[in-house]
């Protein structure tokens, strides 16, 4: 997964906003953001090369026992990465 979103967000950063553990989960708030690179990417829809995006995001994650991730839920919001990544469209869509 991280290496299809370094493919079209080849300046990717990932920051960290804060984490909540709450055995055997934890909760972490994070932000990406980054260039889009046009061109062919390995992403599903047209992409502004050149667009600033910032996806602000959380993931649920369930540890085993011994405290090895057993699995990440990852929460975003992908209509507003569409609007940031190819705005044309978006501004497409509210036009009558």
């Amino acid at each position: 997964m991280v290496r299809t979103y370094f493919s079209f967000l080849p300046d990717l950063r990932f920051a960290l906003r804060g984490c909540t553990p709450a055995p055997p989960y934890a909760v972490a708030g994070w932000t990406i953001t980054g260039t889009l690179r046009g061109g062919d990417t390995q992403f599903p829809l047209p992409l502004t090369a050149g667009a600033k995006v910032e996806i602000n995001g959380s993931s649920v994650l369930e540890f085993t026992p011994d405290a090895l991730l057993a699995r990440e839920t990852i929460y975003w919001d992908t209509e507003d990465f569409i609007r940031q990544a190819n705005p044309q469209a978006a501004e497409d869509q509210n036009t009558p």
